[in-house]
């Protein structure tokens, strides 16, 4: 766990479960992620015994669900992430007090993005504009 030193915005502590098991990578590209959003990131899981569902790159180590502070809309968080290369993108706009990202490191070129709403997911990078326009249109509350 030495990479830990190089991490300016996290400690281990902050990652749920056993960061000893979370990617090295995974938590450097969520770091470089907070350091240019200027608000905190709050991870909710990363690796988990569980694994969620059966073959889950949580259980790899190689996924975090997590949620913003306040300060950025939305669309700005999306472009972040996006800009950040991760491969997985997932909004969860049901989350409370603030909607939720799952970001991860899965393998190959092609990206994939969803969002789950009212415990349906939708894949694909209509049905993320979609929950990206909804959010877009409360922005100024905490949840969407």
């Amino acid at each position: 766990m030495d990479f830990w030193n190089d991490i300016v915005h996290f400690t281990p502590s902050e990652w749920p479960e056993d960061p000893s098991r979370v990617d090295p990578q995974l938590v450097r590209m969520l770091d470089r992620v907070r350091c240019e959003a200027g608000v905190a990131i709050h991870v909710h899981t990363a690796w988990s015994p569980s694994g969620h569902v059966a073959g889950s790159l949580h259980g790899q180590g190689k996924a975090v669900d997590f949620h913003f502070a306040p300060g950025m809309t939305p669309v700005a968080e999306f472009a972040l992430l996006t800009a950040f290369g991760f491969r997985g993108i997932g909004l969860y706009p049901e989350w409370t007090p603030r909607h939720g990202w799952h970001v991860d490191l899965r393998a190959g070129k092609t990206r994939l993005f969803w969002t789950r709403r009212n415990g349906r997911y939708r894949y694909g990078h209509e049905a993320l504009a979609a929950a990206l326009a909804l959010a877009g249109m409360q922005e100024g509350k905490d949840h969407i």
